[in-house]
């Protein structure tokens, strides 16, 4: 199957593409739904909305990428006629998914998914683009590549576009969208170097780091708490909660590096950790509730991805503390919903 490729920004996400470590479970406390495929032997989920709803992409038997709708058991292929492939990026409460499809020549095209009719959103502006999330408003993220060759990130808002500018740099990147309309993402700083961002008020606010040189940010609620990792003084990738001016790392204990991917409205947080410097030791899921995190202990058998290959999360939580991920099992991936019994 077929992956985005992103920003080199997103690279450093590797060091949590990580595998839960599973204990035996006599019976699960979730009800595990594999989401299938388009025929193919791939699928990965990328978000999921209040509904259980979720939006990825998957493979069909020529071994092509398609974005996909699951919902209620169906998987809908989304429509991208004249296209070679495309993903999923976000959908919202009202089923209106937003995504990125390839052209033939390789181009990418934001396009947004309604009411089984595909919208093509490059047309607002010349060059590539992505829409990488929407709100329950229709207010969609993104980025954007101006004519310089600089990457800023944009809101596409009733038929117009708007550059959210960077932190002084050339780059900037979306990662979430609350229904306040408030943005979370990375932009470069005048120093180069990245940094996690809340656009709101008009304004890109830099969130800075745990102090040491870059940060990300994830996802954000409906509280304006942000989630995401940050480098701390000692060199560390430590999950962080941004809320009300402050910025804390909220990292399970021990954790060699560690990722928060999700924020749900009880202020749940879905992450990652690895406890060794080496990979494959000592990874796991995290759930946090209260800034306390703990292990999540993913049914036996289940290898639960926390990054997927072109770079973007695998984990995802919504307000029904229903979590949507990315199985990696014989070098095939599956798109998982996990629903609380």
């Amino acid at each position: 199957m077929r992956h985005r490729v992103l920003p080199w920004s997103f690279a450093i996400l590797s060091c949590v593409a990580l595998f839960c470590v599973a204990r035996f479970w006599h019976r699960s406390p979730y009800i595990i739904t594999p989401l299938g495929t388009l025929g193919g032997k791939n699928s990965a989920a990328y978000a999921l909305n209040d509904k259980g709803q979720v939006v990825g992409e998957t493979d069909d038997q020529d071994g092509l990428a398609h974005a996909f709708l699951w919902d209620r058991g169906h998987m809908i292929e989304l429509d991208t006629p004249g296209e070679d492939h495309g993903c999923a990026c976000a959908v919202n409460n009202h089923s209106q998914v937003v995504g990125t499809r390839w052209t033939r020549s390789g181009q990418k095209h934001a396009f947004l998914w309604r009411q089984g009719k595909m919208q093509d959103l490059s047309a607002f502006r010349e060059g590539e683009c992505v829409a990488s999330c929407i709100n329950d408003r229709g207010q969609i993220a993104g980025w954007a590549q101006l004519s310089n060759g600089d990457i800023h990130a944009c809101l596409w808002e009733q038929g117009h576009i708007e550059d959210l500018g960077t932190l002084g740099g050339r780059r900037s990147y979306t990662r979430a969208i609350n229904n306040s309309g408030h943005i979370v993402g990375m932009a470069q700083t005048g120093q180069g170097t990245l940094h996690a961002f809340l656009y709101r008020d008009g304004q890109m606010q830099d969130l800075g780091t745990l102090g040491g040189t870059n940060s990300q940010a994830n996802a954000i609620n409906a509280y304006d708490a942000v989630v995401g990792a940050a480098d701390t003084t000692e060199n560390e990738w430590h999950a962080f909660r941004y809320a009300q001016g402050k910025m804390e790392d909220v990292s399970p204990e021990k954790a060699f590096s560690s990722e928060a991917y999700g924020i749900n409205d009880t202020g749940r947080i879905v992450g990652a950790a690895q406890n060794a410097s080496r990979f494959g030791e000592g990874d796991y899921i995290w759930l946090a509730s209260d800034n306390q995190p703990e292990k999540w202990n993913a049914p036996t058998g289940r290898h639960l991805m926390a990054g997927l290959p072109g770079g973007e999360p695998a984990l995802y939580i919504n307000n029904a503390n229903q979590i949507a991920a990315t199985e990696s099992l014989s070098g095939k991936t599956a798109a998982l919903l996990f629903s609380p019994r």
